[in-house]
Parts: C-alpha cells; sequence; structure tokens
C-alpha cells in the first residue's frame, strides 16, 4: 500500500515538473484577441453601426458578432467571430470576418469586417514550436479587399514563419494550408492571425468577401 502510494507521489511529482519546465519557458508578455464589426448604407442615413469585443487576458475567447443596417432594399452586412485559446505551451485559435452589399436601389455600402489575434511572449529557452493551420479568403467581382495573414517572429525582428492569402476578385477561394518545425532561440516573440474584409461600394451589383484563419501552435524543449 505504501509502495502504491509512493509511486502515485513520484507520477504526480514527475508530471508537475513536466507542465512547470513547459510553463517556465513559455511566459505570456502582452495579449489582445479581438472581433469587430461595421455595417452602413448611405439609403439608410449612414449610420455607422459598430460593434466589437476584446479580451486582454488568457481565457478562451469565443465571440461572434453580426452588423445589419438595411432599409428601402439596401442591405450592408458585416460579420466577425473567433474562438481562441491559451495554455501552457499551446496556443490555437479560429478566426473569421465577412463583408456583404446588396439592394436593387442605388446606394453606398459600407462593411469592415475584423477578427484578430495578438500574442507577444518570451522563450526563456531553446524551443521546438510547430505550427499548423490554413489561411483563406473569397470575394465576388469587384469586392475591395478580403485577407488573412499569420505572423511569427521576433518583436521588432524579420518574421520566422508567415503565410497570407488575399482574394482575388470574382476568382475561385485561394487557401493555404501549412504544418511546420521551428526552433527558435531565447527571446521576445510575437504571434498575429487576422481576418479582415472592406467593402466601400456602390450597389448594385451585389457584392461579398470573406476571409479565415485557423492555427495551432505547440511549444517544447529543443
Amino acid at each position: 500500500m505504501h509502495r502504491i502510494a509512493r509511486l502515485g507521489a513520484l507520477v504526480a511529482a514527475a508530471l508537475l515538473s513536466a507542465a512547470a519546465s513547459v510553463s517556465a519557458q513559455f511566459i505570456p508578455v502582452e495579449q489582445l484577441r479581438s472581433v469587430s464589426t461595421l455595417a452602413s448604407s448611405s439609403r439608410c442615413g449612414n449610420n455607422f453601426l459598430r460593434e466589437e469585443r476584446l479580451t486582454t487576458g488568457l481565457d478562451p475567447f469565443a465571440v461572434r458578432l453580426v452588423t445589419i443596417d438595411g432599409c428601402e432594399g439596401s442591405r450592408g452586412v458585416s460579420g466577425a467571430a473567433q474562438r481562441s485559446s491559451m495554455n501552457a505551451g499551446e496556443m490555437s485559435a479560429e478566426g473569421a470576418a465577412y463583408s456583404e452589399g446588396r439592394g436593387p436601389a442605388l446606394s453606398i455600402i459600407h462593411s469592415f469586417s475584423n477578427s484578430t489575434f495578438d500574442s507577444t511572449f518570451r522563450l526563456e529557452e531553446a524551443s521546438r514550436v510547430v505550427m499548423r493551420g490554413m489561411v483563406a479568403a473569397q470575394s465576388s467581382a469587384l469586392f475591395p479587399s478580403a485577407t488573412a495573414p499569420i505572423s511569427l517572429g521576433l518583436v521588432h525582428g524579420t518574421p520566422e514563419f508567415h503565410r497570407a492569402v488575399a482574394a482575388d476578385p470574382g476568382g475561385p477561394r485561394r487557401a493555404e494550408t501549412f504544418e511546420e518545425v521551428l526552433v527558435l532561440e531565447p527571446g521576445l516573440y510575437r504571434l498575429t492571425a487576422a481576418a479582415d474584409t472592406l467593402m466601400d461600394n456602390q450597389v448594385p451589383p451585389d457584392q461579398r468577401g470573406g476571409a479565415r484563419f485557423r492555427f495551432s501552435l505547440e511549444i517544447t524543449r529543443q
């Protein structure tokens, strides 16, 4: 009985030590995760309806926003979402942005949508980092901008990892998946990912665009 208790204590101590070694090398410094939307139709009086949610903490973040400004057959739609989490030695996130303008009557549609993940952290020792995920964007003809970039590197330094896609208006969906292993030296690093759509156009014709990112990052000792 004593042997079993001692073995259990040793296993618990080993697990705590392993967790401590991971969290000791990965030190969160500054975080900002946000979702924002803006929609407006000139036919409805340029209301510029706006919503935003953000967090600077480490708790899981799950938000979905949809903002609509419409009247007399004209409608501007702005949507954005994010689900993200941060743990010792691991981060993951999914984000999306969507903008749409429609209407049979002449009007100017403004729709700005954004989902952003921004984390600054310190590595205390050389570390093995595995990045997995995808970025994608697509839009209709004449749609101004739909983009999804992701980047990791030293603060004020050259990115060690970067991927980005931009929609080809009226073209097929553009997407890029990735799985990359990096070895990072001790230092202060920043990881950013975003999905952005921007519309500031006259309708008709109806227009829409969307962008998306998804990633997981795992940090272990080198």
